[in-house]
């Protein structure tokens, strides 16, 4: 059974952060994309969890929420996919 994900709308986003509620964010070591999310993340006062795919149960983990993922990061709020860098990039500036 295929995993159902939905993408998160700007507005969503900004309840994140006036809220305080986290983001998971599934990355790797020496990914120059999952530090730019990270940078990005920051830069606007968003709280994060990393979950690094290196870990086979983690990988596993991201597998189950989202089995299309090919690359990091892969960005969620809650049960919603954001996306990677880009998506992500461009949620926070439609949200300006």
């Amino acid at each position: 059974m295929k995993a159902k994900t939905q993408r998160v709308t700007s507005f969503a986003l900004m309840k994140v952060a006036r809220f305080n509620m986290t983001l998971v964010m599934y990355s790797k070591d020496s990914c120059p994309f999952c530090e730019r999310a990270k940078a990005l993340l920051t830069e606007h006062n968003y709280q994060y969890v990393v979950k690094n795919v290196v870990n086979p149960e983690i990988k596993t983990e991201l597998l189950k929420r989202f089995p299309e993922a090919k690359t990091v990061p892969q960005i969620f709020f809650e049960d919603s996919h954001i996306g990677g860098y880009t998506e992500l990039k461009n949620y926070l500036e439609q949200s300006l």
